[in-house]
């Protein structure tokens, strides 16, 4: 038996279902029907590195400590990108390799450089670009771009407000092209392998964009649907396609400067002298200053997206001046109750003594200064429309039932999203452009196979996907030490796998700790090499 899952970055029953049920998505209509789906609630906050690393480890975030787009050191208050080696917990793909199970896992997310596995492993989102040594084996890497001369990782989103359309159109190309090296892949591998993983990040990056224009976003899950077709073609009949992502969509029209926020109730202080107050604040404030910056942003595209090449535009519209500057080292952190995890979209830290570098917080007023802030946070309300910005704010315990590295989590109301960085104008919430739509908490699921049967699934969340596909393979998650639950709907079918014949295998106890032992000493050479 293979088992096929389908990874749909940012997909959403909000679109699939309707358009679907009126046929314009057949594939789609035929998994809604005959296989068991419902909507995958994803992590708090919905992010992608956070929410992919629980659905390909089985854990909550707070056992994973993947919180960002990026690893924070507390002690430093330093920022770098995500890297595989930060991720300190078993993957599905080191438990199967642990266990001489072959898989192929593309186009994972934040998960460079790729791991040494028994099987095939293609990072995606998160890798330098297509000329890093983005697949295991490496050989790999010059059969795919020697067979799809279109195959790329990087989509060149700051260039999408400018392109439009046309960024739109290479999207569509590049996901061609990765589904076309994933069907080459698959094809030689069948007889091999018996877990298949592709994630598809388009819907996200289109989402985003052009969420206002749902015929552009139709466009893509038409090629979604066409590929899920050509998958189900070459299932055998005990093979089982599972589609999932890792959060759902909705409408952001604004967004929230919580950074400002923290320093207007007084919870964060930025060091004044280190910002150049006639420049930020006097020039950038007179109108004859914004009038000018409108003018020459729209001069400057106008003139160079014909005549000249993108990245000589790139270049010059990163290095026109912005309202909005990176904060971090602007912080004066002894006068710093709290701060925002940077690339969290929705995780604040406590400044606290026995753990950060300039910490001023005690254990002892901890849950009192806590305690107050989620009060302050979740009075802030919009000026114009006088309406709540945040649906939720809640302590990290409230949430997952623990807490370690975050200490309060929230998450705005529709129509609002987090801004990165400070703005220097001292606006708190402002229009969002380009960006109009953001991640909403409801992703999807669906299983599909002889043996699943048409059911609704219900109450599912992002971890449950990895002991899900952990049970069909035959390992049984209750002995995984893992945080994930089968859905109760699925939990009598029958597979072709044995319990016993995976643990038979094994030596000592299968446990996440002894995975991780074995991890460590896997790693330690192979990282080396990147």
């Amino acid at each position: 038996m293979k088992i096929v899952l389908i990874g749909l970055d940012g997909a959403t029953w909000k679109l699939i279902e309707p358009w679907a049920l009126s046929g314009k998505l057949p594939t789609f209509k035929k998994l809604i029907i005959d296989g068991a789906c419902g909507i995958l609630k994803s992590t708090l906050p919905p992010i992608s590195p956070t929410a992919w690393t629980s659905i390909f480890s089985g854990l909550k975030p707070t056992k994973h400590h993947v919180w960002s787009v990026i690893t924070f050191d507390g002690k430093t208050y330093t920022v770098k990108p995500l890297f595989s080696h930060d991720i300190n917990v078993p993957m599905i793909w080191n438990v199967l390799s642990y266990l001489r199970i072959r898989g192929v896992y593309m186009n994972i997310p934040f998960y460079y450089p790729p791991p040494r596995i028994n099987g095939i492993f293609i990072s995606g989102f998160g890798t330098p670009n297509r000329s890093s040594r983005f697949t295991y084996p490496l050989y790999l890497r010059e059969e795919i771009l020697g067979l799809f001369p279109d195959y790329d990782i990087d989509y060149r989103e700051d260039s999408i407000p400018i392109e439009g359309i046309e960024a739109a159109s290479r999207i569509f190309r590049i996901t061609q092209a990765q589904m076309e090296a994933f069907m080459h892949i698959f094809k030689n591998e069948q007889k091999k392998s018996q877990l298949f993983i592709f994630v598809i990040r388009s819907p996200d990056v289109v989402q985003h964009f052009f969420w206002t224009e749902k015929r552009i976003i139709l466009h893509f899950y038409k090629q979604i649907d066409l590929f899920l077709h050509k998958i189900v073609r070459n299932l055998d009949k005990d093979d089982i396609l599972i589609l999932c992502s890792d959060h759902g969509f909705r409408t952001v029209d604004k967004k929230v400067y919580l950074v400002n926020i923290l320093e207007n109730l007084g919870i964060l202080r930025i060091k004044k002298d280190q910002i150049n107050s006639f420049f930020y604040e006097g020039l950038l404030n007179s109108k004859i200053y914004k009038s000018l910056l409108e003018r020459s942003k729209r001069l400057i595209r106008e003139l160079f997206s014909r005549h000249a090449s993108l990245s000589i535009l790139s270049k010059i519209i990163k290095s026109t001046p912005f309202s909005e500057i990176t904060y971090m080292g602007l912080v004066d952190w002894y006068s710093t109750l709290a701060y925002y995890l940077p690339g969290s979209y929705g995780v604040i830290r406590i400044n606290l003594k026995e753990r950060e570098g300039k910490g001023i917080i005690t254990s002892h007023n901890f849950d009192a200064i806590r305690k107050e802030i989620i009060e302050s946070l979740l009075a802030i309300k919009e000026e114009e429309s006088g309406e709540k910005v945040f649906e939720i704010v809640k302590t990290c315990e409230a949430i997952y039932g623990e807490c370690n590295d975050a200490d309060i989590i929230l998450y705005t109301k529709e129509g609002y999203g987090i801004a990165e960085g400070f703005n220097i104008r001292k606006k708190l919430i402002e229009r969002m452009y380009p960006i109009n739509g953001g991640h909403d908490l409801e992703g999807i699921i669906c299983v599909y196979g002889r043996s699943i049967p048409s059911t609704r699934l219900r109450d599912l969340e992002t971890w449950d996907v990895a002991a899900l596909l952990y049970y069909l393979l035959g390992i049984e998650p209750a002995k995984m030490g893992i945080d994930g639950r089968v859905p109760k709907e699925l939990s009598n079918i029958e597979t072709s796998c044995n319990y016993q014949y995976h643990y038979g295998r094994m030596k000592l106890m299968f446990n996440i700790e002894s995975i991780k032992k074995k991890l460590k000493s896997m790693r330690s050479n192979h990282y080396e090499k990147f």
